[in-house]
């Protein structure tokens, strides 16, 4: 399957997408969702959702490239470990997980500020943020 940038399926119209039970992967439904919410101006929603949704890949990534490298066991004993979403990118980054470099900064960042110290966020720094999540499940989602 191969989604555009909009996270619809090419090549496929949607009564026959429907009729497959075909449906995004939930990265990109999270994505889909956050630029629904930008749009609505709901910029601490579509925050949440577009980190969450990096976040789903990159620990789908990480968890993959850990268990060829370490086995089942240890990748869920290191993943157990280490739930920081700080640590969980540098770990990537060693192994040669392709991340955009302003992902912390212009993503997690803003999103921790956003929910500890309740900042307000612009439509503008939200829409970066959400680019540089489609940046990372671009980058990082295998193509099917």
């Amino acid at each position: 399957m191969t989604f555009n940038r909009h996270h619809t399926l090419i090549g496929k119209r949607p009564v026959q997408r429907t009729n497959d039970a075909t449906e995004p992967p939930e990265e990109c439904l999270l994505l889909r969702d956050a630029r629904a919410a930008l749009v609505r101006g709901e910029h601490r929603r579509a925050l949440f959702d577009a980190a969450t949704g990096a976040e789903v890949v990159i620990a789908a990534a990480l968890t993959n490239r850990l268990e060829l490298a370490l086995g089942e066991k240890a990748a869920a004993r290191i993943l157990a470990v280490e739930r920081n979403i700080s640590v969980r990118i540098g770990l990537a980054q060693a192994l040669c997980i392709n991340l955009t470099p302003s992902l912390h900064a212009e993503l997690f960042e803003m999103r921790n500020s956003a929910i500890h110290r309740n900042a307000a966020i612009s439509r503008l720094e939200v829409g970066r943020a959400l680019d540089v999540a489609h940046q990372v499940v671009g980058n990082v989602t295998p193509t099917p």
